[in-house]
């Protein structure tokens, strides 16, 4: 594995107590996940609502894991004009893959708290994630993120950060206006910062408390939607210190270019053809969705709301919900996006009237 760091990994792994912690650890990100995707009593009233086989609702299962792992690829395309970034969480490495593959990028740092993590992905998740884990570009930190934050001098053109659900103990410590503020010191003039928010399995207490938390430490903030069927399931937060613009013939130029074309298809590959499509997921920014966060309770280290209010989330399904109550507030981002007139008008036309994916 390419430049793995940390003195987390001189711990021997093939102790007997080793193989505990990463049994436990499993056992309980294996019932965090059943919590996710499961209908438990719900599939019941969905076979007798929708007249649907056990075979079809099993399939809205798969749709989850699948929309989950592709809504990775925009979260690292929407910093591809950035060059040195830092990935929060490894996961299985397909975001950290997705941005690792922009020509562009110098240097990927991935900040991992769990060794094994790294281990397995390299192993076992190489054919999806573009072999991340081994690109010699790429530098894996055995750390807890924000520690590694605290400790390391580094700034990066862009972060990323995908963490565990906010119900999860601790989670909500990479959720914090703290937390933001420290990520914010660390960008490089003009730097952005992405951040992955949930609507499924939430409460819109619960993501108000998010977006609010966030915009708080950038107040220019922007806010892209994943959708199934058109109807709200995860968000992508943006974040950059000055006022974000976005230069509509730059991006779909450059996703035409040939060293791009490993981008172009892997959007392609989860239903966005073009960058207008991409950039047609904007559901919202800072100043217009202020109406909407009134109230919003601001996630602190002191206080660590959210993990009560994502605790309280837990098994909703009011993501359509929270998702039409955001866009209410959406307004014409006209001098968010610029470029030439026909792709702007193309590309409100997409925001207003967004394909079936």
């Amino acid at each position: 594995m390419a430049g793995v760091q940390g003195s987390s990994l001189r711990t021997p792994i093939d102790s007997p107590r080793a193989w505990f912690m990463w049994t436990l650890g499993v056992l309980a990100y294996a019932a965090a996940v059943m919590q996710r995707t499961s209908f438990g009593v719900a599939s019941v009233l969905a076979t007798e609502r929708f007249a649907a086989g056990a075979s079809v609702v099993s399939l809205f299962v798969v749709v989850q894991l699948l929309t989950y792992a592709a809504m990775q690829v925009p979260a690292g395309v929407l910093v591809d004009r950035f060059g040195s970034r830092l990935v929060i969480g490894c996961g299985a490495g397909v975001t950290a893959g997705a941005v690792s593959v922009d020509p562009a990028v110098e240097r990927v740092t991935i900040a991992e708290i769990e060794p094994l993590v790294v281990k397995t992905v390299s192993t076992y998740f190489s054919r999806y994630n573009h072999d991340v884990i081994r690109n010699p570009k790429v530098q894996v930190e055995i750390d807890d993120a924000r520690h590694f934050l605290v400790t390391t001098k580094q700034t990066f053109d862009a972060i990323t950060s995908d963490p565990l659900d906010p119900w999860v103990k601790g989670a909500a410590m990479l959720y914090t206006k703290e937390f933001f503020e420290l990520v914010k010191s660390h960008l490089n003039p003009g730097g952005a910062v992405t951040l992955f928010v949930q609507l499924y399995q939430s409460s819109e207490d619960a993501v108000k408390s998010e977006i609010g938390t966030f915009f708080e430490a950038f107040p220019n903030g922007v806010v892209f939607a994943n959708t199934i069927d058109n109807a709200g399931y995860d968000l992508v937060l943006l974040g950059q210190v000055e006022p974000t613009r976005i230069d509509l013939d730059q991006w779909v130029s450059r996703l035409q270019r040939p060293e791009y074309q490993v981008i172009a298809q892997s959007l392609h590959e989860i239903g966005f053809p073009s960058a207008i499509e991409l950039l047609g997921t904007y559901a919202g920014r800072a100043k217009d969705l202020g109406g909407w966060l009134q109230g919003a309770a601001i996630n602190r280290d002191r206080n660590l709301r959210l993990q009560y209010l994502a605790g309280m989330g837990l098994n909703l399904r009011n993501s359509g919900t929270i998702y039409n109550n955001m866009v209410a507030y959406r307004r014409q981002p006209d001098d968010l996006f610029s470029g030439s007139e026909p792709l702007k008008a193309k590309l409100w036309e997409v925001i207003q009237n967004p394909p079936m994916r």
